[in-house]
């Protein structure tokens, strides 16, 4: 039987990746209201975001601050590549149903 903290972490793994599917479909279907300026506008969300990560500023008072802030980056750079995969996917798709 799993103990509160275990439930607790578990919940909270489980809403994570909820969110993460609901903000990544809903980022598709943005970007896929026009395929033909998708990879302009994906680069700019992208330059965007990225932008927003290197500002976060980091407390030195508070220990593990700049861990934190690269975590943030490394995760950011990672959900942003899954979101051109699944774009150039879209996008064969597209090409393959000749949606422009």
């Amino acid at each position: 039987m799993p103990d509160s903290f275990e439930i607790f972490i578990n919940e909270h793994r489980a809403d994570l990746a909820c969110f993460r599917i609901i903000l990544m479909t809903f980022l598709v279907r943005i970007l896929a209201a026009n395929p033909a300026t998708a990879q302009e506008r994906l680069q700019d969300l992208k330059s965007t975001v990225l932008g927003a990560v290197g500002r976060i500023e980091v407390d030195p008072q508070q220990e593990g601050s700049e861990r934190m802030k690269q975590m943030i980056a490394m995760r950011t750079e990672k959900f942003l590549l899954e979101l051109e995969e699944v774009i150039a996917g879209a996008q064969n798709i597209w090409g393959q149903t000749g949606r422009n």
